[in-house]
């Protein structure tokens, strides 16, 4: 999908579910196309902030430990992962949205998250949230909103994870790295403080300290024929 249109169609999803309390209940197979990937993580805590456009903005962090569909360089940082939701306490004014999640400090949660113009966002807001739940001994993913709806609201986490597989081409993986560092010409994590498969300097490059010994060796070798050629000049004329 174009971005622009797919940046508009999330922004109208947006404005229409702001202003409404009431949701559809549109299965999780179709909910997932306005997403451009998963997440699982803990939440941490939120802070409220106003964007360049103006508009009071809840922005939640979270520790991630799975992501599918959204590659490694997009969470930077997997223990302070922000995603944006409209609203919020500004200067005294509490600027309340409709159908917007709530977190506990330390819920584990699965969400539906798309890149919008200033951060990650929740898509489909509060059925875009999920809560690990064992079901007759099978783990399940609920949502606050139609949690009894098969498809809908609650989907096995076998399930999810067929979707993410046909959707985003990967399932919720494991994420083992703490910080992502993206660098023109070199992209690695960093676990640990240190960087990953660390690479040699560009100027230590393997082929360049190759092709730098032929070129060493002729130095040598001009220096020898100068010095052999010094050598045989001065012994003619001392003859």
């Amino acid at each position: 999908m174009n971005n622009l249109l797919k940046v508009l169609i999330l922004l109208t999803f947006l404005t229409l579910r702001s202003h409404a309390t009431t949701f559809i209940p549109t299965a999780i197979s179709e909910r997932i196309n306005y997403s451009d990937g998963l997440i699982a993580g803990t939440y941490l805590g939120s802070s409220v902030k106003k964007l360049p456009n103006g508009q009071v903005t809840t922005e939640l962090s979270f520790s991630v430990e799975q992501i599918a569909g959204i590659s490694p360089s997009s969470i930077v940082n997997r223990n302070n992962f922000k995603i944006l939701v409209p609203g919020g306490s500004w200067n005294g004014n509490v600027h309340k949205v409709s159908g917007t999640p709530t977190f506990e400090r330390g819920e584990k949660v699965v969400l539906m998250v798309s890149q919008g113009p200033f951060g990650f966002i929740m898509p489909d807001l509060s059925l875009s949230k999920f809560n690990y739940k064992m079901i007759d001994g099978e783990k399940y993913l609920v949502s606050p909103i139609f949690s009894n709806k098969e498809g809908v609201g609650k989907i096995s986490f076998e399930e999810i994870q067929t979707i993410s597989r046909d959707h985003f081409g990967s399932s919720l993986a494991s994420i083992s790295f703490d910080k992502f560092i993206d660098r023109p010409g070199q992209v690695a994590p960093v676990k640990k403080g240190r960087r990953l498969n660390p690479r040699a300097p560009a100027s230590q490059s393997s082929d360049e300290t190759e092709g730098s010994l032929p070129f060493f060796w002729a130095i040598l070798a001009l220096g020898g024929l100068g010095f052999f050629s010094s050598y045989l000049y001065r012994g003619g004329k001392e003859k």
